[in-house]
């Protein structure tokens, strides 16, 4: 990440909380939660999955980090394909 981006980012995720809207959502939806992820811990994906009034699906990819899609891009793609119905075999 350029040096920039970090506190940017910083400033979107603590300055904004949205929380009050989960229980709102009803629309399908899969959480995609790395295993080890000291930015947002397992403990906020259940509260996700417990606040969503749709159908909530808990997918957790043995991964570390809060970037799946650099850290553990194979396994991430297993869980799209397997959540948008995708059967490459």
């Amino acid at each position: 990440m350029r040096g920039e981006v970090p506190l940017s980012l910083a400033k979107t995720v603590f300055c904004n909380d949205y929380r009050d809207i989960l229980e709102k959502v009803e629309t399908p939806c899969t959480i995609i939660q790395s295993s080890s992820d000291i930015v947002v811990p397992y403990s906020v994906a259940l509260y996700m999955e417990k606040k969503i009034k749709g159908k909530v699906t808990l997918e957790v990819i043995d991964a570390i980090g809060h970037f799946p899609q650099l850290t553990a891009p194979l396994q991430l793609v297993d869980v799209l394909k397997g959540v948008l119905g995708f059967d490459l075999s």
